[in-house]
């Protein structure tokens, strides 16, 4: 089998596998257009796992249609398309997924990072640069495979940062891909903001810690940005979830409870309970959240300012406030 042989190969069973979706339906344009749109998605899909399976870039596959694949690398490809063809995202069968132009581990243990949360990104790079401080600490709540601190450790290599997880697979994952990325991070087991260790003070969060019963960061001083994007769908929202986030993904990672707002309160509350001034917080949202999330935000935190940022979409995606 040729490179061109398995790239047609590739696309034509996941094409049959996606058009078996539109059944008979009556309506020729939409079919067609549902077709046209499963063939290009199918036609990326194959060259990236053709790309991984070769270890070469797309470019390859252009330039040297005609070259053999080995039977080890045929078996490996079949397998992925095989796997690809159940629904699950390309990230989980290469390992990797692209974000913020640096590749990250990923499994199904932690979200795959998404393009939505560079919107995260580019408003903390704006919030942090305009702080210019040298005694800036970044907390990034809920890390998972730990994209969003290990790219504002990136972004800003003089920033000391602190990343909290829950989850004892995703912490290994952060800590893989800190090390691959060569950022120098804390890592920290912790359900939001309350650390599960005795050394409350990590980084010096503020120029006087606190340590009290509850085991909990605080202090006072030093500006500190807390970045978070964790789980904010609904209920009602997973049940209609695609089947490649719904079958595949951690379902802890995306549902925040009945309306979807229910830990980003928690969140709040734990903030409140800090209490210190010069804290920025800096959220990703559900595109449909906005008034609710505003509404907990003012009632529990009382920010001095709260600001919303829209997506590449034009959906409403990020909330920051300071404190």
């Amino acid at each position: 089998m040729t490179i061109s042989e398995a790239l047609k190969w590739g696309v034509k069973n996941l094409t049959d596998s996606s058009s078996r979706l539109v059944g008979t339906t009556k309506n020729t344009e939409k079919r067609k257009g549902y077709l046209k749109s499963t063939f290009n998605t199918a036609f990326l899909d194959a060259e990236i796992l053709l790309s991984f399976v070769l270890g070469k870039p797309k470019e390859f596959l252009f330039t040297y249609p005609e070259k053999k694949l080995t039977s080890a690398q045929i078996a490996k490809y079949k397998k992925f398309i095989a796997r690809r063809r159940k629904r699950e995202p390309i990230a989980y069968i290469t390992g990797k997924k692209e974000f913020y132009s640096r590749n990250f581990f990923v499994s199904p243990a932690v979200l795959i990072p998404r393009p939505d949360t560079e919107t995260l990104i580019d408003v903390a790079k704006k919030t942090i640069g305009s702080l210019a401080s040298n005694s800036l600490k970044i907390v990034d709540v809920g890390v998972g495979s730990g994209a969003i601190a290990i790219t504002l450790k990136k972004e800003f290599p003089r920033t000391r940062v602190l990343a909290i997880e829950i989850s004892p697979k995703a912490i290994a994952l952060t800590q893989k891909n800190a090390h691959a990325l060569g950022a120098k991070i804390t890592i920290k087991k912790g359900d939001l903001l309350y650390i599960k260790k005795p050394s409350l003070d990590i980084l010096s969060l503020a120029e006087k810690s606190v340590k009290n019963s509850k085991n909990k960061l605080s202090g006072v001083g030093n500006p500190i940005v807390i970045t978070a994007n964790l789980p904010y769908l609904s209920q009602e929202e997973w049940t209609k979830a695609q089947p490649e986030v719904k079958r595949h993904e951690p379902k802890g990672a995306l549902v925040g409870g009945k309306t979807g707002t229910e830990i980003y309160k928690k969140l709040f509350e734990q903030i409140r309970d800090i209490k210190i001034n010069n804290i920025t917080l800096i959220i990703e949202i559900g595109a449909k959240q906005k008034p609710a999330i505003e509404k907990l935000a003012q009632k529990i935190l009382k920010p001095k300012k709260i600001e919303f940022t829209k997506d590449l979409s034009g959906k409403w995606r990020v909330m920051k406030c300071s404190t």
